[in-house]
C-alpha cells in the first residue's frame, strides 16, 4: 500500500502511465478492519485512457487474515449499498477511461455472479449474449 499513499502515489501512477500500464484498483477489507500488509486502500486511478480495471475481493476482514482457503478468504456477499458504491466507482473510472472492466473475485458459491448481475442492473447494462 506504500506505493499508492502519500507522495509515492504520484510516482507510482506516473511510472505506470509512462509505460501504458493499467493500475489495478481494488475493493477489499479496509485497513481499519485489519492491519494485514496485503490490504490496499480503495484508490481509483486511471493510468491509461484506454482501460481502467477494478478488482473486487470482498470485504471479509476475518477471512482475509485467518482464512486457510480461497473460499474462506474471498467468501463475501456484497450488499446493495456496497454495490451502489462499486457502481459509483466504476462510473468515475469511466469518466477517464474508454473501457472499464470490473472483476469480482469473491469466489465462494455464487457470490461473484450474483454481485455482477446486481451491478449490471445498477449500471443499466444488458448481459452479453454468448
Amino acid at each position: 500500500r506504500g506505493w499508492v499513499e502519500g507522495e509515492r502515489a504520484q510516482e507510482t501512477f506516473g511510472w505506470l502511465s509512462e509505460r501504458g500500464a493499467t493500475f489495478v484498483c481494488t475493493d477489499m477489507p479496509s485497513a481499519e478492519d485489519t492491519d494485514a500488509p496485503t490490504v490496499m486502500p480503495p484508490v481509483d486511478a486511471v493510468t491509461t485512457d484506454r482501460l481502467a480495471y477494478l478488482r473486487l475481493h470482498g470485504r471479509n476482514a476475518r477471512g482475509w487474515v485467518k482464512g486457510r482457503s480461497v473460499a474462506e478468504r474471498f467468501g463475501y456477499r456484497y450488499d446493495a449499498a456496497e454495490l451502489e458504491e462499486v457502481a459509483r466507482r466504476a462510473e468515475g473510472l469511466a469518466e477517464e477511461a474508454d473501457t472499464v472492466r470490473v472483476m469480482f473475485n469473491n469466489n465462494r458459491g455464487d457470490d461473484a455472479p450474483a454481485a455482477a448481475t446486481h451491478l449490471r442492473a445498477l449500471l443499466q447494462q444488458k448481459p452479453a449474449v454468448a
